[in-house]
């Protein structure tokens, strides 16, 4: 008897470790990537709240290493899920843009905005926005947030230079 228990315990803990892992690394990064995934995280947030929502950004499934991929799906989505609960907005732009020196993901919207006093009781994004910014800041990168009665602009930075020798290492490789 005390090895079926352990045995059910193992199966218990198993699927425990299977669903965090599939929460760490979204799986359809890995089926479409980051441009296709944001794609489907905005037309299942259109579907679901029927806020206008636009999406601009280059197609970068190749170019982004995993980690860096599931920080910024992480950040439109919660950025999208805290629209979807408190912003009261109508519209919604999401824009993926690089240069040189950064990868910047912005995300606006034209809600009602919060108060961003830290303790202010308005203060309702305060632990997921704290989370976001802890991802961001892991790659080096910068995170910030404002708001107004006119909405919240969301923006992430992550410097290329944190993922550029990976760039460099999947294209030399991929040539060979």
């Amino acid at each position: 008897e005390p090895l079926l228990h352990a045995e059910a315990n193992l199966s218990t803990a198993i699927q425990v470790i299977r669903r965090i892992s599939h929460h760490l690394h979204p799986r359809i990064l890995d089926e479409l990537g980051l441009s296709s995934a944001m794609d489907s995280l905005a037309a299942e947030f259109s579907e679901r709240t029927r806020i206008k929502i636009k999406v601009t950004k280059p197609a970068v499934r190749k170019l982004l290493p995993d980690h860096i991929s599931t920080t910024l799906y992480r950040v439109v989505q919660e950025s999208l899920t805290n629209i979807e609960k408190h912003a009261a907005a109508t519209e919604v732009s999401i824009d993926l843009s690089i240069n040189k020196k950064w990868l910047t993901l912005t995300i606006t919207d034209n809600g009602q905005g919060f108060d961003t006093e830290p303790g202010s009781n308005k203060n309702v994004f305060g632990i997921g926005l704290r989370n976001l910014a802890e991802r961001v800041e892991y790659h080096c990168g910068q995170f910030e947030y404002h708001s107004s009665s006119q909405g919240t602009a969301i923006k992430a930075r992550i410097p290329t230079a944190s993922f550029v020798n990976y760039f460099n290492q999947t294209i030399i490789k991929d040539s060979l």
